[in-house]
């Protein structure tokens, strides 16, 4: 993924509930990859989800016993992993239910050319 095009995100899941996120795409983009570290451990299985017009982009998991400071592994969905976001669209980004409250800085990687 050197050498692409990223938008930042720092988001704040919580033990409450699943917390939803928006990220406007700032060009027509593909997402290429997900990463981000978290500052909290996690007790089970965590994921963020990316979708767009309610197909999944793709999911970044964190294995049960990350700790903090972990990245987690992304995986494109089969079906819509490489579909085109149009400039102006909505990504949605959902992180499920917590085992403990943490933060995720990292990165979306994004082709602008659409390839």
């Amino acid at each position: 993924m050197a050498g692409q095009y990223r938008l930042d995100f720092c988001l704040v899941g919580s033990t409450g509930g699943a917390a939803t996120f928006y990220i406007v795409a700032p060009v027509d983009l593909k997402v290429l990859g997900v990463q981000a570290s978290n500052s909290g451990d996690h007790t089970g299985v965590e994921t963020i989800t990316l979708s767009e017009n309610s197909q999944d982009i793709g999911v970044l998991t964190y294995v049960t016993g990350a700790t903090a400071g972990a990245t987690g592994t992304y995986a494109a969905d089969a079906t819509y992993g490489t579909k085109t976001v149009n400039a102006g669209d909505v990504i949605q980004v959902v992180i499920t239910q917590l085992t403990a409250a943490s933060t995720y800085c990292g990165y979306i990687d994004f082709d602008p050319y659409c390839r």
